[in-house]
């Protein structure tokens, strides 16, 4: 829990305009024969049942069904791109080492030499020219500088459109995009755009103890319930088809001064809500996300923390 700075102003604005926010992440793209099939049976998303030019959101969970990492994944043919959280990198290694076998498939690792390009906001109406797919598309462009590939934001993500490759394949997208009016943005919009849209972040709102249902990831289509075996998917099935999480993930507003410890009592003295990501506004008053008891209903105050809808109402 770290709390950034930010403008009530551009919190209104931020999802009625267009941002460009340029960082680094965690990029691994897997290739080879059995790449699809490989990839489909270590992450919670249905990457082997979608169209070969998709984007969507996933995880990958230990035996027992926890998140060790967030991605956006786009496919490409038969080779998959995952992007995560800069701290999803290690484990994210570690299990494509373990679980991939070298014949069928191989993760390349580009967190080091390449960068990622987040599109907030609206899709620009200035840059035609950029081959930015479809919602929920991904594509693959090859370029003087190297592959830069490129993803819809799937329904109910933060973004427009994702680009990754090299800092030399990305810089001239994002001189086009800031010709073209688009906004040049920081780490802190980043944030605001996942909070708005009520998608979790690896670390703030994402522990090791964490199930995907407990972070938002039914709301994000981030788990399918149909594709079968993958790892840690026999207790991600039994909690959806017999039982119910007891946490669920909020957006939270509290007025200044509101006291935001790590775990957040009820009035019957028993653990409510863990605030994850946060912003803090001019006032001091607080903007974010926080895992509540299933039991918190949106309108209810804990700790003088009012709990919101998950995500944000779209303009």
């Amino acid at each position: 829990m770290n709390p950034i700075p930010y403008s009530r102003e551009r919190l209104a604005s931020l999802p009625l305009g267009c941002t460009a926010v340029a960082g680094s992440a965690a990029i691994f793209i897997i290739a080879g024969p059995g790449a699809v099939t490989c990839l489909q049976g270590l992450v919670t998303a249905d990457v082997a049942g979608t169209a070969p030019d998709r984007s969507c959101y996933g995880a990958m969970l230990t035996p027992k069904g926890m998140i060790i990492a967030d991605y956006w994944i786009g496919r490409v043919a038969e080779e998959c791109l995952l992007i995560g959280d800069p701290g999803a990198r290690e484990p994210t290694a570690a299990g494509f080492a373990r679980q991939l076998p070298p014949r069928l498939a191989k993760a390349t690792d580009h967190s080091a030499d390449w960068r990622v390009l987040w599109l907030l906001g609206t899709r620009p109406a200035g840059v035609a020219a950029l081959p930015i797919p479809d919602p929920g598309h991904a594509a693959r462009l090859d370029g003087p500088f190297g592959p830069v590939w490129v993803l819809g934001g799937p329904d109910r993500s933060h973004f427009a459109a994702l680009f990754a490759g090299t800092a030399e394949a990305l810089a001239p997208i994002e001189r086009a995009l800031l010709a073209a009016g688009v906004a040049s943005g920081t780490a802190a919009d980043l944030r605001a755009g996942r909070i708005l849209a009520g998608v979790p972040s690896l670390g703030d709102d994402i522990d090791d103890r964490t199930l995907p249902q407990e972070a938002g990831f039914d709301d994000l289509s981030g788990v399918s319930y149909s594709k079968g075996c993958y790892v840690g998917q026999e207790t991600v099935a039994r909690l959806h088809f017999r039982g119910h999480p007891n946490w669920v993930l909020r957006r939270i507003e509290a007025p200044s001064g509101t006291d935001l410890p790590a775990i957040v009592t009820g009035a019957d003295g028993k653990p409510a809500m863990k605030p994850g990501s946060l912003l803090v506004l001019e006032d001091g008053s607080v903007r974010g996300l926080a895992r509540v008891r299933r039991e918190v209903s949106p309108g209810d105050l804990v700790g003088g923390v009012r709990i919101l809808e998950t995500t944000e109402p779209r303009p």
